[in-house]
């Protein structure tokens, strides 16, 4: 009896901690709107993203080669001497003599066209050294299309030797109708239109223009040559030329504004009469007084 009324009392205790209260299933949740401290996430559409194409820039200017021209274009001439603040001819130091002056000047005139054919065949070895060096790298190009990067390569170079020539004209004839007007002016010299200064930028911008648009031809034949693929590369590298800028008007002149009628009087009122200006009497001559 006493074994069975212990078995019945550990039975309540280990059954005593728990719930006989069925739990309720869980209810439907209602989403709640984010907060102002939440903001919903933006929504991405991969579609939309536009493809990153990677694109290598132009290598820098080689500064060694840019040193070197440097100290080449700004060295002393033949018979001149130049040290800090001190620039002259040796024959303006050492001689008074107008006879050896000239024999002087004859000689540096002589250097000077020398100098100019050093350059010349100086530009005729770089170009052949170039020359030898597209080879190479054309060598390493897709042999399929090879003949297609001699024909582009050398387009590119003609159009180059052509536009270079163009600029240099224009610089030369700048000069030469700045030099003209200016002689034609005389000591005083305006501003504004018609003036030398401002034809002789108004002409500079026509043909800086006008180049522009021959170098836009050649780029749009150079890419003719190109297979489908190769040219959408090409446009990737092409730059976007900025619109011209409109002409600024003469100094001490201002652009035209929107002209404003004049306000309408108001309803009913009168119209005021135009100022009388006071009589001038005619001038007198002298000695005489008016009465």
């Amino acid at each position: 009896m006493k074994i069975a009324f212990a078995l019945v009392v550990l039975t309540v205790l280990a059954v005593g901690g728990e719930s006989t209260t069925p739990t309720p299933p869980p209810g439907p949740t209602t989403p709640q709107p984010p907060g102002p401290s939440t903001p919903p996430a933006p929504t991405v559409n991969p579609q939309r993203q536009p493809p990153q194409l990677p694109v290598n820039p132009l290598r820098p200017p080689n500064q060694e080669f840019v040193s070197a021209l440097d100290r080449i274009r700004m060295q002393p001439r033949a018979g001149e001497v130049s040290n800090g603040m001190f620039s002259s001819p040796l024959a303006d130091v050492f001689t008074d003599s107008a006879e050896t002056k000239m024999k002087v000047s004859s000689v540096m005139a002589e250097y000077e066209r020398a100098l100019v054919e050093q350059a010349k065949k100086w530009e005729k070895e770089l170009s052949d050294l170039r020359a030898q060096y597209d080879a190479k790298i054309v060598a390493e190009l897709p042999e399929a299309r090879r003949d297609a990067v001699n024909k582009f390569l050398s387009m590119s170079r003609e159009k180059w030797s052509e536009s270079n020539a163009r600029d240099a004209a224009t610089r030369t004839e700048f000069l030469e109708r700045m030099r003209k007007a200016a002689t034609a002016a005389g000591p005083i010299r305006g501003t504004g239109p018609g003036t030398p200064s401002n034809a002789g930028s108004e002409w500079l911008a026509e043909e800086r223009t006008k180049n522009a648009n021959l170098e836009d031809q050649a780029v749009q034949k150079m890419r003719e040559l190109l297979a489908p693929d190769e040219a959408a590369r090409f446009d990737r590298r092409v730059r976007v030329r900025p619109a011209p800028r409109p002409p600024m008007p003469g100094i001490g002149q201002r652009p035209a504004g929107p002209v404003i009628p004049p306000t309408p009087p108001a309803q009913g009122a009168t119209t005021p009469p135009a100022p009388v200006q006071p009589a001038v009497p005619p001038p007198q001559p002298p000695g005489n007084k008016p009465e």
